[in-house]
């Protein structure tokens, strides 16, 4: 059984069809990735800047009568400041996170200032771009898991250094 020049170009078109949907996908897949990141960054971000405001507004309001500082004054002080310059990193890895990268894909544009192309013609010039944005997407998304991922480790440290503090301060109440 031998495959004639017209279903060999039919295979053909449906390999590239096939390849075109399955990049497309991909290019989806990869952009609510960056949007999903980004969402939980900057939700671990506000929830570190909070728990510095609170700490802050804590130490500031309350009563010194109330607060019980003379107990461990240089373990309450190196917590507070390890928990605010743990903020501070957390910041500055999460805005590295959060800042705007380039996305590649494709442009519409560019199929639009061709018309008369035929439609495999397009798919594979689609597929040629495809081929090289998805990589170096998926390295630009590389760099932001790393910086996300520091912002949240720090964020832990924040959070317990604050936590040790309101402890140092207000177990004495509890006692």
């Amino acid at each position: 059984m031998s495959t004639t020049p017209s279903q060999l170009q039919q295979s053909n078109s449906d390999t590239v069809t096939f390849l075109l949907q399955h990049a497309l996908r991909e290019i989806d897949a990869q952009n609510d990735d960056r949007n999903g990141l980004d969402t939980k960054t900057g939700v671990v971000l506000g929830f570190a800047l909070v728990s510095l405001a609170q700490m802050v507004a804590a130490l500031f309001t309350l009563p010194p009568d109330k607060m019980h500082l003379s107990s461990h004054p240089h373990l309450l002080a190196m917590l507070f400041m390890g928990g605010s310059v743990a903020v501070g990193l957390a910041t500055v890895f999460g805005l590295l996170a959060l800042r705007p990268i380039p996305f590649e894909s494709f442009s519409v544009a560019d199929d639009l200032a061709n018309p008369n192309a035929e439609h495999d013609q397009l798919s594979r010039q689609i597929l040629a771009i495809l081929k090289d944005a998805i990589p170096g997407n998926d390295a630009e998304f590389a760099k932001k898991v790393r910086h996300s991922e520091r912002t949240v480790y720090l964020v832990g440290v924040a959070v317990f250094c604050f936590a040790a503090v309101a402890a140092l301060i207000f177990w004495p109440l509890i006692l």
